[in-house]
């Protein structure tokens, strides 16, 4: 050996060895490592050195002693073999022996086999598995190619056509019938590869020649580790064609079961074991009031604790289903969203194995049969009810136009309602001047000092959510049904529970878009005013604010003593007062007449020039219906139709305009009222429109106390409200002057009806005149015509044209029909137009 040569201690090697390595001197160990020790099952090696060889082994083909078997391995150089080794438990352990001699003695090398054996065995188990188990299984090498398989698997592809030799070494994609089956194959591996635990799975289906389909799952494993790619893989192959058939009976069934509990005309609960709600049918939301964008708050809930079911006391009827018995169910309840039901029907239990597994119950809404039959009931009891009601607001309208004054019209109401067995008290509200509050006006049944006592406001509805403000403030008739539990009356509801008072009801006294005050009715039963009785209360309302609207028109009318009032006024909101200070011109008021279009038709003088720029002007306005020049000469007259705030609120309070004169923007106009009007208020309700205007002047008079025949008691001119309209719109636009200065057309245009129905309406006006003027000698009677150029107005209010309350312009109207006129006495006519 050269001196490079390394020398290596063999108890070193030993040592270092994983296998089992011992050297023998003689027949004894002379030097044992820990894996050997560890075999034989001794902690140190130490208890092994000295243990005579033949002590520890038994080996399958020695022959002699163990002296003798040494000896020969001496002889020949080296033996391996299997011997059976002996543990320090008495245990004994297959194992592999390699000796060789050396010049140190025999070096015996133990290689403990149960492992390699145990994985033989179970080697074979799986190989047995392999070949016994219905699924396919494959291995796929790095290239998608089959590297081995079970019989199974080439069997499965010979459903397919595949043979075992087309299959074997055969790429994936040459086994896949389809091309969708195939990239679902690429996406499952690159799914598996990109995510652990590296594991994919796709179907793969192809018709049978039979026309059957068959379809096969495959799940596999990458193996190796990917790595960032496809290494190879182990899989199955498994025919999952009568699972997908019941998967798809199961899905037919469960869609029918679902269709069938959704689209189900009745409620369907499911309730599991514990009694807890688990589904609900959209039946069963609509019928108890569910919101659309909320989810039922009943779910996993016992039926039995819900707040709606335990209130009925019928919550035990639930409990015999858990006995397997059906149940039968009839009761009302309020839901969780505030709906009041009334359900009737069945549950069904559900058993598993004999035990308890839920229930299906089944219902149907019957609320409104048995709504109806309350209202039956309730319709029995209100009978005499109503026909006491509709007695006593009969006899109120009879007694309405027998009162001269607005006053007295109230106070009749209220006596005559509080006069019945039907209401505790009743009273009358009108606005106040200058302010935005109720005042009694009229009471019956309660001094006034009480009613004064509950506050009403008529500008503030969230202060003031009371019905008799409410009432006011929309022109509908507001109820109270129950004062004890209604939020919006509690600023009275002590007052009211003292006097005993449980429902109240409030009615505007309107006419033509007027509310000339509320009326209030307190009644001492809760749901005192049905829909039947408010419509009673309504028509009532109707009445008496044409009660009171006919007492204006008559005090008028008839009135010996009247008042001239001046007014100024220079808002240029008004449309002819914005024209007159843009062309700084003078116009001078002819005349006016409503329409039945919620307009006025009125009539101007001016210079003929003034005139056409007036009309061309008027033409573009969006305020202005139709602007026309009549007549000839150099003082022409224009009509137009238009809107006007302040016609409406004069006609409302019961006043006329007897002459108009507008210049350069600023309108004089003389308003002639009844010497009873309160003056001050009539001002204050025509500055609520207009706050510069001002009272120039007043001034008392008499009118003529002459009449003309035909307006006395030997005849009467009898017109409806479109003749009268008629006539005065021809006349005021020269259409009976010789030559004529309008047209029928242009009549018929201006008051936005045809030609032939003007002529209609002016033929039968003429035809009632002449009836009167002409009396059986042929004679002709003193017509009293006033000359044209007058300032004239009509002899009646405008039937269209009435603000929305006292005290606001231009507000809505109520569109309703209008009662028919009451009928004047001929002999309290006056002469007028």
């Amino acid at each position: 050996m050269s001196e490079s040569s390394i020398t290596i201690d063999g108890t070193d090697v030993v040592a270092a060895s994983m296998d089992g390595v011992g050297i023998i001197s003689g027949t004894e160990y002379a030097v044992v490592n820990d894996a050997l020790a560890g075999i034989h099952g001794y902690d140190s090696p130490q208890e092994l050195v000295g243990r005579a060889w033949d002590t520890l082994y038994s080996p399958v083909d020695r022959g002699g002693t163990a002296g003798e078997f040494l000896a020969r391995i001496r002889e020949e150089g080296h033996w391996r073999g299997r011997a059976l080794g002996h543990r320090r438990n008495r245990g004994r352990v297959p194992v592999e022996l390699s000796m060789r001699t050396t010049d140190d003695g025999i070096v015996c090398v133990v290689r403990d086999v149960p492992e390699r054996g145990e994985r033989e065995r179970k080697l074979e188990r799986y190989e047995t598995i392999l070949e016994t188990v219905d699924d396919g299984v494959y291995v796929l090498d790095e290239d998608l190619r089959v590297e081995t398989a079970n019989d199974r698997f080439f069997e499965m592809l010979s459903h397919f056509g595949i043979s075992r030799e087309d299959a074997q070494n055969a790429h994936a994609h040459d086994l896949i019938p389809r091309e969708e089956d195939r990239a679902s194959l690429e996406e499952a591996i690159h799914q598996a590869i990109e995510t652990e635990p590296h594991t994919g799975s796709f179907e793969m289906s192809a018709k049978m020649p039979d026309g059957d389909t068959v379809v096969c799952e495959s799940r596999f494993r990458l193996y190796p580790e990917p790595d960032g790619e496809h290494r190879g893989c182990i899989g199955i192959l498994r025919d999952i064609t009568e699972r997908k058939e019941r998967e798809r009976e199961l899905r037919a069934a469960r869609r029918f079961n679902e269709e069938l509990a959704e689209n189900a005309p009745f409620s369907m609960v499911r309730i599991d074991e514990e009694f807890q709600i688990t589904y609900v049918n959209p039946r069963t939301e609509e019928v108890t009031g569910l919101p659309a964008d909320m989810e039922s708050q009943a779910l996993d809930v016992d039926i039995r604790e819900l707040p709606s079911v335990a209130a009925t006391g019928e919550a035990h009827r639930f409990t015999p289903l858990q006995d397997g018995e059906t149940i039968e169910f009839e009761f009302p309840f309020e839901s969780l969203y505030g709906k009041e039901v009334y359900f009737t029907g069945r549950g069904v239990p559900l058993m598993s194995d004999g035990e308890f597994d839920g229930a299906v119950l089944m219902s149907v809404d019957i609320s409104e049969r048995r709504q109806h039959e309350k209202d039956l009931e309730r319709q029995r009891d209100e009978l005499d009810t109503l026909n006491q009601i509709n007695e006593l607001l009969l006899a109120v309208a009879r007694d309405l136009f027998e009162a001269p004054k607005q006053s007295d019209i109230e106070q009749t109401v209220c006596d005559r309602l509080v006069d019945s067995d039907l209401y505790q008290f009743a009273w009358v509200g009108k606005p106040e001047v200058g302010g935005n509050r109720l005042v009694p006006d009229a009471v019956a049944g309660v001094d006034e000092d009480s009613v004064e006592s509950i506050p009403v406001r008529t500008d503030e509805p969230d202060t003031d959510p009371g019905p008799v403000g409410q009432a006011f403030r929309t022109e509908t008739v507001q109820v109270r049904q129950d004062v004890q539990t209604d939020p919006t009356t509690q600023p009275w509801r002590e007052a009211a529970t003292t006097r005993d008072v449980r429902s109240a009801a409030a009615v505007p006294l309107a006419y033509d878009g007027t509310i000339y005050g509320v009326l209030a009715v307190y009644a001492s039963r809760p749901l005192a005013f049905s829909q039947r009785e408010q419509q009673g209360f309504e028509m009532l309302g109707e009445a008496t604010g044409y009660a009171i609207n006919a007492s204006r028109t008559r005090q008028l009318l008839f009135a010996e003593q009247v008042t001239e009032l001046k007014f100024r006024v220079s808002d240029a909101s008004e449309f002819v007062l914005g024209v007159s200070d843009r062309l700084g011109c003078s116009l001078s008021l002819e005349g006016y007449i409503s329409t039945n279009d919620e307009s006025w038709l009125l009539y101007f003088s001016s210079p003929e020039a003034n005139a056409d720029r007036f009309v061309n002007l008027a033409q573009n306005d969006p305020a202005v219906e139709t602007a026309k020049t009549v007549g000839n000469g150099a003082e022409q007259m224009v009509a137009v139709t238009t809107r006007s705030s302040l016609l409406n609120e004069i006609a409302a309070l019961g006043g006329k305009v007897t002459s108009g004169s507008i210049e350069d923007g600023r309108g004089t106009i003389v308003v002639e009222v009844p010497q009873s009007t309160a003056v001050a208020e009539f001002v204050e309700q025509i500055r609520s429109i207009y706050p510069d205007a001002e009272l120039l002047a007043k001034r008392d008079g008499e009118r003529p106390t002459e009449r003309s025949k035909w307006l006395s008691k030997d005849g009467l001119v009898d017109l409806t409200e479109r003749q009268r309209q008629a006539l005065e719109a021809a006349f005021l636009a020269g259409y009976f002057e010789w030559p004529r200065e309008s047209a029928a057309e242009d009549v018929a245009e201006l008051l936005n009806i045809s030609r032939p129905t003007l002529q209609a309406h002016l033929r039968k006006a003429m035809r009632e005149l002449l009836s009167v003027f002409l009396d059986e000698t042929g004679e002709v009677n003193c017509l009293g015509v006033k000359p044209r150029g007058f300032q004239w107005v009509s002899r009646t209010l405008p039937s269209d044209h009435r603000p929305d309350s006292l005290g606001r312009s231009g507000g809505s109207r109520s569109g309703r029909p209008r009662p028919p006129m009451p009928a004047v006495a001929p002999s309290e006519q006056r002469e007028g137009c």
